[in-house]
């Protein structure tokens, strides 16, 4: 691989790297702003289990739980929460 292409290479990994660690930064800052607001609805995972109720104060575990559910889970508590 000639020094151009190697550099380029190094220069994608790093852009990837930093995109990853962004990524995570977000995740944690979701987190942190998700926890302790009160649930307007039921939250239903895709197969159609509650797995949060309707009026529960959100912990940092209910939001990870949710994370793994998927994403669509966590758009719905998004859109579902007061203070």
């Amino acid at each position: 691989m000639n020094n151009q292409a190697s550099y380029a290479q190094e220069q994608s990994q790093s852009q990837t790297a930093q995109l990853e660690t962004n990524l995570a930064d977000v995740e944690k800052q979701q987190l942190e702003l998700l926890k302790g607001k009160t649930v307007l609805k039921d939250i239903v995972n895709p197969q159609g289990d509650v797995i949060i109720e309707n009026g529960k104060k959100l912990t940092a575990e209910d939001v990870e739980m949710a994370e793994s559910e998927g994403p669509i889970v966590v758009v719905d508590i998004t859109m579902n929460v007061n203070e």
